[in-house]
């Protein structure tokens, strides 16, 4: 799972579906109770690509294989991590591929 952000100015696009959360928590708490069995529910119930909100921050978690390819070798160039995948990187697998972006990946 990520957080995407495009490097677009176009505000007018509506999110992938995704649950609602509580207010300022999001889905922080599923997470951290839920684990990778919470992003499997997560896509049973809303799809292959899904927004929400946790830890103060959106992301989308995408699980199709093929628009993943497309996220991370066809269009690279227009999506990039956010700060907080970058530390959570740093931190979990420093060097590793999924954290990875440009040349490095």
């Amino acid at each position: 799972m990520s957080e995407t952000e495009r490097s677009t100015t176009d505000e007018t696009r509506t999110p992938p579906p995704g649950p609602d959360g509580l207010p300022l928590l999001g889905e922080t708490l599923s997470f951290l109770r839920g684990g990778l069995d919470w992003g499997t529910e997560l896509r049973d119930e809303h799809g292959d690509v899904v927004a929400f909100d946790a830890f103060g921050r959106s992301f989308v978690a995408v699980y199709d294989p093929d628009v993943i390819e497309e996220i991370l070798v066809g269009r690279n160039d227009e999506f990039r991590k956010g700060e907080f995948e970058t530390a959570a990187g740093d931190v979990i697998a420093p060097g590793g591929l999924i954290f990875e972006e440009g040349e490095a990946w």
